[in-house]
Order: structure tokens, then sequence, then C-alpha cells
């Protein structure tokens, strides 16, 4: 044999050997790929009923469709697409409604089990695990509202509504300073009408002062119950109570000032401006929801 035929020959070896490894090796990449991709269906389909088991049909949901794609081995995507139908079946879903008073409000921020949902009322429904739930409203210048309430399987819209009331104000009483008896006669009925006045104005700054002595204190034990705008037990009322003793100081304060410039006037203007008789004179608070005054009201003669 000569040399030529023995290159010929090995040359075929070399060639059938390369064919050979490159089949293996496109056999062996191959089985790696289908390798992977049964496994990223088989952790979902084991992940999907460890959390169906535990509840949460939300990341059960997530699972299933991983696994229900057509890659799939067949065994793995019938489970998941039967088990997907009736997962997102089951999956209920909650409608948040917000009043102040009667009106509906929008402006409202929502947390469910701590986690933020919507910085904003728009009246979609939105997804939950059934069971147990707690739910905080929060609104600029009103106490959060915190509500629990279990959510059902299969409901979908299941309403979830909280309501603010406006700030109650506990009305002052109204003062009012009657003409001057026939025991006064010959004196200034102005300057006895003045009198009385400063002392209404030292009335009013006093309910002022404790009043707000009252609100500092109602905060600060508001801010021990409220910390990061979320109140245990007692903390909306710290927070009433403070509204209600800031607005009761700042009419107090208002009434008594007023009545100080009106008593101040009255003794102390001229004896001949003063001959006019004073035939009524009221004194009164004048409250809005997150303001207060006074209104004083007389008629001279």
């Amino acid at each position: 044999m000569g040399l030529s035929d023995r290159s010929t020959k090995f040359g075929a070896f070399l060639s059938i050997t390369g064919f050979v490894a490159a089949l293996a090796t496109s056999r062996e990449a191959r089985s790696q790929s289908t390798d992977d991709t049964t496994q990223s269906c088989v952790e979902p389909h084991q992940s999907a009923q460890q959390h169906l088991n535990a509840g949460d049909l939300l990341r059960s949901r997530d699972d299933l469709r991983r696994c229900s794609a057509t890659t799939c081995p067949a065994l793995i995507q019938n489970d998941c697409t039967t088990w997907l139908a009736q997962v997102v079946d089951a999956i209920p879903s909650v409608v948040f409604v917000a009043k102040l008073d009667a009106d509906g409000v929008f402006d409202v921020a929502v947390s469910v089990d701590g986690k933020p949902v919507t910085p904003q009322l728009d009246g979609k429904p939105v997804e939950l695990n059934p069971g147990l739930h707690t739910f905080v409203f929060e609104r600029h210048g009103f106490p959060p509202i915190e509500k629990k309430s279990i959510v059902t399987p299969r409901e979908r819209g299941q309403l979830v509504s909280v309501s603010w009331k406006s700030p109650s104000v506990t009305p002052l009483p109204i003062a009012t300073i009657v003409p001057t008896s026939e025991a006064h006669k010959g004196a200034s009925a102005g300057r006895v009408v003045g009198w009385s006045a400063l002392g209404l104005a030292v009335a009013g700054i006093a309910v002022g002062s404790v009043a707000g002595v009252m609100t500092f204190s109602a905060r600060s034990s508001a801010q021990t119950a409220c910390p990061n705008n979320r109140c245990i037990a007692g903390g909306l009322e710290d927070i009433d109570h403070a509204r209600t003793d800031a607005t009761v100081s700042t009419v107090g304060f208002t009434v008594g000032a007023a009545a100080a410039a009106l008593g101040a006037y009255l003794v102390l203007r001229p004896e001949h401006e003063a001959r006019s008789a004073l035939r009524w004179l009221t004194v009164g608070p004048m409250v809005s929801l997150h303001e207060g005054g006074a209104w004083i009201g007389g008629r001279f003669e």
C-alpha cells in the first residue's frame, strides 16, 4: 500500500471522527437546553402549589403563568393551565371609598398591610389575597384612619370605605352686656360698659391661655401616640382634642382682644363723648372649620 492510499484513508478517518464529535456536541447542547427549559417549568410548578397552600393567590398566579407556557413539558403545562384558571377565578378585588361628612373625597392615599397601594382614589379595583387585611387611609390635614376587613374569595369590587367628620368646636357662651340700670344714674354708661368689656377681655385671654396650654399637651400626646403618622389607640382622640383646644384658644384670645380694645376706648374717651347712652352691646364667638374669631354689636343713642 502506497503512502498516498494511507493518507487518503487517514483523512477519511479524521472526517468521520470530526462528524461524530460534532454530532455528540450537538446532542449534548440540545440535552442541556431541554434540561434548562424543563427546570424553568418545574420550579414555578412546585412554587405555585406552595403559594396556593399558603393562601398567596397572587404569587401562585404569577408562577402558573410561567409554567403554563407552550415550551414546558405537556404534563406540567396541562397542570398549570388548569390551576391558573381556578386561581384567577378565586382572586378577589376591593374598591376604596372615602368621605368627608357626606361628600366623597379622592385626595386620599391607601396602604394595605403596611404597603402603599394607591396615592389617590380613582375607583379602580385592587386585587388582593383573600383573608384579613389592615387598611390605612391618609388625607392631608386629617388623622389617618385604620380599618380591618376580611376580603372573601371570588368577590370582585368589595367596598372598603371610611369617613372623616369635620372637626367639632365647643361653642363659647355669648357674652351680652346689658344697659346700665337706674342705680348707675348720673354715671357714664359708656365707662360702665367699658369696664365690663375689660373684664370680659381678661376672661377671654384667660380662656385662650388655658386652651393654648391644653393644645400643646394634646399635641405632645398625639405625637407620642402617632409615630410616623400611624396612630395607636387614643392617638386620634388626642388629635381631635388638640384641634378643638386650638380653636377655643383662638376664639378666646380674639374675644379678649376685641373686648379689650372696646373697653379701653369706652373708658379712656373724653367725657363730652361719653354722654351718649349705650342701648345694648353683644360680644360672641365666630367659628368656622379651621379658624375662629369674634363679633361685637352695639347701639349708641
